[in-house]
């Protein structure tokens, strides 16, 4: 039977267009009604979506972000590097990109400037502090509640007296995050250091990533932020469409769905 499921999945991955479930029956050599019994359980479990027009099936937002989490950092990292690298020459500052996987967030690529003439921030890599990175907030703020309280279910780490620590404080924080479309980690961590973050919404999958850029106080003050934040938001429409659009995706969410 899981053969049988697989073979819908490869079939709407190969068509490239959304397909009906009679074009699915002539496609695999299924019965006509196994293939309309297939697709009602696929359907069911998010691995197909209808695409809008009566008995027309795409792959699923859950193949999807099955296809995503299977893509190594270094995949992300490369697909998006041409804007991270635009970025870094418009702003002057470092620039950073993040991924929401395993229960956490992590800082996975920092593109830093050129010019080493001009002092720069690198933000290090690895797992962020979701109370106080902004980063992890500019994710955090649009993943679902139950997965947004889990991220806070712990002890927050109080690095200065910056530092959010109070879960009340840090869910409000993440409410006005969604109000503007950013996020900010004002020397929360290191005093000093301010960064602004975007979250990265790629069409049918939603918010798993973020981008941002991490520079000294001196340079990212309040007064800039929306400046700042303009040119994010700028690059992480351009990042998600890179995302989404990564070649042959398509046949390895098939294989993510099967296993």
């Amino acid at each position: 039977m899981l053969a049988r499921y697989c073979d819908i999945l490869e079939a709407v991955a190969a068509a490239g267009t959304p397909v009906s479930a009679g074009d699915l029956a002539r496609l695999t050599g299924l019965p006509r009604p196994t293939s309309y019994r297939l697709v009602a359980a696929l359907l069911k479990h998010g691995l197909l979506d209808n695409d809008g027009r009566a008995g027309h099936y795409r792959l699923g937002e859950r193949v999807m972000r099955l296809a995503v989490t299977g893509r190594t950092d270094a995949d992300i990292a490369i697909a998006v590097f041409p804007h991270l690298k635009k970025l870094v020459s418009k702003t002057g500052e470092t620039a950073f990109l993040s991924r929401f996987r395993n229960g956490g967030i992590d800082l996975i690529h920092a593109e830093v400037p050129s010019d080493l003439s001009r002092g720069f921030i690198h933000p290090g890599l690895g797992r962020r502090p979701v109370h106080a990175c902004s980063s992890a907030k500019a994710i955090a703020a649009y993943l679902p509640e139950e997965v947004r309280g889990d991220l806070l279910s712990g002890d927050n780490e109080r690095f200065n007296d910056a530092t959010l620590t109070e879960r009340q404080a840090v869910l409000d924080e993440l409410e006005i995050t969604r109000e503007r479309g950013y996020a900010v980690c004002a020397e929360e961590i290191d005093e000093g250091v301010v960064s602004i973050a975007v979250p990265v919404s790629v069409p049918e999958i939603g918010v798993m990533f973020s981008l941002g850029v991490v520079g000294p106080a001196r340079r990212l003050d309040a007064s800039s932020f929306d400046s700042f934040a303009c040119d994010l938001k700028d690059t992480a429409r351009q990042a998600a469409s890179t995302i989404q659009h990564i070649e042959s995706w398509g046949q390895e969410a098939v294989s993510a769905a099967t296993i």
